[in-house]
């Protein structure tokens, strides 16, 4: 051992010496370990789940679906307008006719075959509430009784085209009457005939052929019906038929005969 070792081995010994008479003590509430961590308690069967989440409350119940609508004991509807000039040749009307233009003679549930129908249900209409729901003045004007001019006789008309057509359509009688004036409405028929130089009061006839053709065009080319009445060896434009779908949106083509003249007619 040199004698550079020494003096360390000194301080060394001195220092285990101190250590020895020495006793280190840590501060009240203190500890130098982890406390460790509690274990979660098992749970038993019985115990609730930690993830167990309550079942969401019912909501109200939905409302049933609305019911279906009612099947309609028919095919097509038709629209039958009357040129009221030559209506007047053969019936006893006010004079002169009441209008110049064509009026709604009715509105028709049809089948392309028979039978027809007809009287389909004994609903009757309720006039005490009818003249708020359906316009009484266009009822006058464009569906009048063309062969009388008292007006009390145009509630028999019109409860006459009920019973017999509009109790088929499946509708109630104000629905059934405002639909009959929005299919009138849709296309006019003396002015789809001016339009092509077809002018009421001519001296010289018209072709059938070209009536139809022009009724035809102005309705988006489907067909019609046309029907003339012979009055004192002349024959007269009388009534114009339209076709639609079921809901009076769409025209059809009309069923034949389709033209109910002969070649040459007066649109008098």
């Amino acid at each position: 051992m040199s004698l550079n070792m020494i003096p360390i081995i000194i301080i060394f010994v001195g220092l285990l010496l101190a250590s020895s008479s020495c006793s280190y003590s840590t501060p009240n509430n203190t500890s130098y370990y982890k406390t460790p961590t509690p274990t979660s308690p098992s749970l038993s069967h019985d115990s609730p789940s930690p993830y167990h989440f309550p079942l969401l409350k019912k909501g109200k119940k939905k409302p049933p679906p609305p019911p279906q609508p009612i099947v309609t004991p028919f095919e097509y509807l038709k629209i039958v307008q009357t040129w009221p000039t030559t209506f007047c040749k053969v019936n006893k009307c006010i004079n002169p006719p009441p209008t110049t233009w064509f009026t709604i003679h009715g509105l028709w549930p049809s089948n392309y075959s028979d039978p027809q129908p007809r009287l389909c249900t004994k609903e009757k209409i309720d006039w005490s509430t009818f003249s708020s729901l359906v316009s009484m003045t266009d009822l006058r004007k464009y569906w009048p009784r063309l062969d009388t001019a008292v007006r009390n006789d145009d509630l028999f008309f019109w409860s006459e085209q009920w019973d017999n057509h509009g109790t088929c359509s499946s509708m109630h009688p104000p629905d059934f009457f405002n639909l009959a004036f929005k299919i009138y409405h849709k296309k006019e028929l003396k002015t789809i005939l001016q339009n092509e130089g077809i002018i009421p009061g001519g001296i010289k006839p018209e072709t059938s052929q070209k009536i139809f053709d022009t009724i035809e065009t102005g309705i988006g080319g489907f067909k019609p019906q046309i029907e003339c009445l012979r009055v004192q060896n002349k024959d007269y434009l009388y009534q114009i038929k339209l076709c639609l779908d079921k809901t009076g949106d769409k025209y059809k083509d009309c069923p034949g005969p389709l033209i109910k003249c002969p070649m040459d007619v007066y649109f008098p």
